[in-house]
């Protein structure tokens, strides 16, 4: 672990537990259900299911991550997709936001991701941070492409916070990404969420985590990483401390969608066999858009998901969502095909590792695993 964090790392530390409580929240909400995004409207469609109702969030386009022909990370402030402002608009905020946190990541439009690298699960931790919006959802572009998406909705709220639920969520989180700083980590948590805490009796810098329906003892080494969680009872003097804190105010930025008709959705096509791209598969423009060096491409069905991880494990997100292609005043069609559950998504940075002894060849074509709904959640 770092001795002195950068920018990005803090950022992390910042969110990483309360993005892990949202996830898992998001997770149980839709459970393996067919989705459809829509960005005129703009609107996150879960379908009605196992006597659900269909759930409708608001999607803020973060980035994409492009595999080939080099892998790359694309923000969505820059709209090489020609998407509707309302769906690059909070993208456009966080690019002052960034730049004011120091974040050298913010500095470019699109930034090389090495082989095996977590930058774009990374970088929407630091995204949650700075914007509040601690939700995301990351899906299939098609062509090997994955869109990150920050998401919104009523539905989305947390309920009280449990100690019953935090030690399974650090532990989540621990194994999903690397935490520079856990006891910084921590304490974010305590505030966002309106814990309270306080020094461990008898411990050199340990600290007693309180919520309503009881604490946690939890002790650090030198370098602040969590040794130890133990449930304890609260005792009045715990429960004191609790009456007197209260979380920090999240303040979602847009969570009304639209009451515009999607619009109509078009059948898949075929695999294309263009190369990847930042441009996601979909819907068909009137010319074939430009990639982010200025090519044009032509557009391919999108790549399918299947979910597979359970909310409890530590699947990291790894996917992303697939987007209209115009400008609201253009003609082509701003919906995106729908999804199901049982889909094969692109693989994941972390995935598409030669086998030994491969060639070059080899190790320059992803390989297709299977990777599903809490891959899509959690993934990176």
């Amino acid at each position: 672990m770092s001795a002195d964090p950068g920018p990005l790392e803090r950022l992390v530390d910042q969110a990483v537990f309360l993005s892990a409580e949202y996830q898992a929240h998001f997770a149980t909400l839709v459970g393996e259900r067919d989705w459809d995004v829509d960005f005129q409207r703009p609107v996150l469609r879960f379908a009605a299911g196992d006597g659900s109702p269909a759930l409708e969030l608001r999607p803020h386009f973060l980035g994409s991550y492009a595999q080939q022909p080099s892998r790359s990370w694309h923000w969505g402030w820059d709209n090489i997709n020609g998407f509707p402002p309302a769906a690059v608009e909070l993208a456009g905020q966080l690019k002052t936001l960034a730049a004011g946190a120091g974040l050298p990541e913010a500095n470019q439009d699109e930034i090389e991701v090495p082989r095996d690298s977590e930058l774009p699960f990374r970088l929407t931790l630091a995204a949650k941070a700075l914007t509040g919006v601690y939700a995301h959802y990351a899906a299939p572009a098609g062509g090997g492409t994955q869109a990150w998406l920050l998401v919104e909705a009523p539905e989305l709220a947390l309920s009280e916070p449990s100690i019953m639920r935090i030690g399974p969520l650090v532990a989540q989180s621990l194994q999903a990404t690397e935490i520079s700083d856990h006891r910084a980590a921590l304490e974010s948590y305590i505030r966002l969420r309106g814990l309270a805490s306080r020094p461990l009796p008898g411990s050199e810098g340990g600290l007693r985590l309180i919520a309503a329906d009881g604490g946690a003892d939890v002790e650090f080494d030198e370098l602040n990483r969590i040794t130890s969680f133990t449930k304890v009872e609260l005792d009045p003097e715990d429960r004191a401390l609790l009456a007197e804190a209260a979380p920090v105010a999240l303040q979602p930025l847009h969570v009304t969608v639209s009451p515009a008709a999607a619009a109509p959705v078009e059948p898949e096509r075929g695999p294309s066999s263009a190369s990847q791209s930042h441009e996601p598969a979909g819907t068909a423009p009137s010319t074939p858009p430009a990639s982010h060096d200025g090519r044009a491409e032509s557009t391919g069905a999108p790549a399918e998901t299947r979910p597979e991880a359970s909310p409890g494990t530590a699947a990291r997100p790894s996917t992303a969502d697939r987007q209209g292609e115009q400008f609201p005043e253009q003609t082509a069609d701003q919906s995106v095909p729908a999804h199901s559950a049982g889909e094969r998504p692109e693989s994941s940075p972390a995935e598409d590792q030669p086998a030994e002894g491969s060639g070059e060849s080899a190790r320059d074509e992803p390989k297709q695993e299977k990777r599903g709904l809490f891959s899509r959640l959690f993934g990176r």
